[in-house]
């Protein structure tokens, strides 16, 4: 199979394993690794959308998350957070009981970690080490990804598979191709 027709995702029993293994390998030792990973693998959401999600973007109440913003780089290749592009990319996701049980824990932790600095409901959910207010290097979550898939021994897939993992299972069980489009934030094309 060429890279191009290479399948980008996880099956059903590899989500598992992945599931498991990032609970297993990062719960512990490193919180934010195992929160953005389950975040993105469990909402579908783009890697830029998941780096700037802010504290005030999560309901917790409603269980759901507003997503309006993305990271791009700037003009001078310097990484910024930028409005929505289109109106299917603005929109707010439900979230299980689990991811809201983990992104407290994760608030609590990084709360903790900012002693000295302030910490707001403005404040970024993924930010550098140390609780600094810089943005989380894109290249993170794919380093950290690629650790489970070597460990548990899982085909090489990109962020951006965990993405289509998530659609593909969604589909998989009957949820109407319109309710997956607009949790992904796309418009529905139906090719005839």
């Amino acid at each position: 199979m060429t890279n191009k027709n290479k399948l980008n995702s996880f099956n059903v029993s590899e989500f598992e394993v992945f599931k498991t293994g990032v609970i297993a390998h990062y719960g512990k030792s490193n919180p934010q690794a195992a929160t953005l990973l389950l975040i993105l693998a469990f909402t579908g959401m783009r890697k830029g959308e998941a780096l700037a999600l802010r504290w005030n973007s999560v309901d917790f109440n409603n269980k759901t998350i507003k997503i309006t913003e993305f990271v791009t780089l700037d003009a001078d290749d310097k990484l910024t957070i930028s409005r929505g592009k289109t109106k299917y990319s603005i929109r707010t996701i439900g979230i299980t009981d689990e991811l809201v049980k983990l992104l407290l824990a994760w608030k609590k932790h990084q709360q903790s970690k900012c002693k000295d600095k302030e910490f707001s409901d403005n404040s970024l959910i993924f930010q550098n080490i140390n609780g600094s207010s810089s943005i989380l290097s894109p290249a993170k979550p794919d380093k950290w990804l690629n650790v489970i898939e070597n460990e548990y021994h899982l085909p090489n897939i990109s962020v951006q598979g965990l993405r289509h993992t998530y659609a593909e299972l969604l589909i998989r069980y009957n949820i109407s191709p319109n309710f997956v489009a607009s949790t992904l934030g796309r418009a529905l094309t139906l090719r005839h």
